[in-house]
């Protein structure tokens, strides 16, 4: 087709593990494993004094990473002799397995505290559009990178003609 310069078609899939954890800014990990800690001091005979070790987390036996599946497909498209570009890229990041404690409390007689568990699951999707016209000197773009949430239209602003505001929503560039 003549009036199409440039068709493109993108996409990609993938699935992704993590199974870095921190939980009151400690890495957890080996979480089917018990685990215990050096807390406070024990005396023993004759007032003899000894860092004493305590139950930690309770351990996780059918504990696993975290996965996300990750989907991305688009185009990009030039027209009418590049002087009428569209772009579009459409996303989904399907969580599942997310690691995390319960909100909940053993009794202190117990001595240890629940152990961590998959317990959530997170789905984000959306797309992005972008719009843009070429003539002769001038060029102007439209870009929503969340056309969602919070909508924003920038161009590719290079700082001698805008200075260093990252703040523009939308230009010409002449």
């Amino acid at each position: 087709v003549k009036q199409i310069n440039l068709l493109k078609l993108r996409g990609s899939y993938g699935i992704l593990g993590n199974d870095r954890l921190k939980i009151n800014n400690q890495e957890q990990r080996f979480l089917y494993l018990q685990s215990f800690n050096a807390n406070g001091n024990a005396v023993f005979g004759d007032a003899d004094v000894q860092q004493a070790i305590a139950e930690g987390r309770l351990p996780s036996p059918d504990v696993t990473w975290e996965t996300v599946k990750k989907l991305n497909i688009g185009f990009d498209s030039r027209l009418f002799n590049n002087k009428l570009s569209l772009n579009f890229d459409y996303f989904s990041d399907k969580r599942s397995d997310i690691l995390g404690q319960r909100n909940l409390s053993v009794p202190a007689l117990l001595g240890a505290s629940l152990p961590v568990e998959n317990l959530a699951k997170v789905n984000n999707r959306g797309f992005e559009i972008e719009l843009g016209h070429k003539n002769n000197n001038c060029q102007t773009n439209i870009r929503n990178p969340d056309f969602v949430q919070h909508p924003e239209y920038a161009v590719h602003d290079p700082a001698e003609h805008f200075g260093n505001r990252s703040k523009d929503r939308a230009a010409i560039l002449c």
